[in-house]
C-alpha cells in the first residue's frame, strides 16, 4: 500500500471540470509536480491530485464529485470559478516564471513583471481553469 499524503495544517482544493486535463495543464504548463491522485469509484477516472511545489502543496478536485444537496459547494458547479481568490507563490526569479508562461496555451497574463515600492518583483496569471495566480520575487 502506498504511503497516505501527509495531511497539513492548511489545506487549498481548486475545484475543476476535468482532473486529468487539469493535472496535465498545471505540471506540463505551469511546473507543479504530481503527488497522490484519488480515482472514483470506476477506479480509472481521477477525482482528486495533490500537486506540489517545493515544500507546498495543494489539491485538485473534480467539480462532478460535489453532491447536489451540500448547498454551499453547489457554486463550484457553475463557471466562471476561480474569482475572488489570489494564489500566491514565492520563486526566486519572476522574470524566469514571466519567460516559461508567456505564450503557453491557457495561461492569460494579467500583468507583466514589475516591481512593487515594498521591495517585491511581481506578476499575475489566469490559468485554464480561471484561478489567478500571483508569483512573487522578494528584491
Amino acid at each position: 500500500m502506498a504511503k497516505a499524503m501527509k495531511m497539513p495544517d492548511f489545506v487549498t482544493n481548486l475545484y475543476v471540470k476535468d482532473v486529468r486535463k487539469s493535472l496535465d495543464f498545471y505540471t506540463r504548463t505551469m511546473g507543479f509536480r504530481k503527488g497522490e491522485l484519488w480515482t472514483g469509484e470506476d477506479g480509472k477516472t481521477p477525482v482528486f491530485v495533490e500537486l506540489r511545489i517545493g515544500t507546498q502543496s495543494f489539491g485538485i478536485v473534480s467539480s462532478k464529485v460535489i453532491p447536489d444537496d451540500v448547498s454551499y459547494l453547489r457554486e463550484h458547479k457553475k463557471r466562471p470559478v476561480g474569482r475572488g481568490v489570489v494564489l500566491g507563490v514565492a520563486t526566486r526569479d519572476v522574470d524566469r516564471v514571466y519567460a516559461s508562461l508567456k505564450g503557453k496555451k491557457g495561461v492569460t497574463i494579467l500583468s507583466k513583471p514589475e516591481d512593487t515600492p515594498w521591495g517585491f518583483r511581481v506578476m499575475d496569471v489566469r490559468d485554464a481553469n480561471g484561478y489567478t495566480w500571483s508569483y512573487t520575487e522578494r528584491r
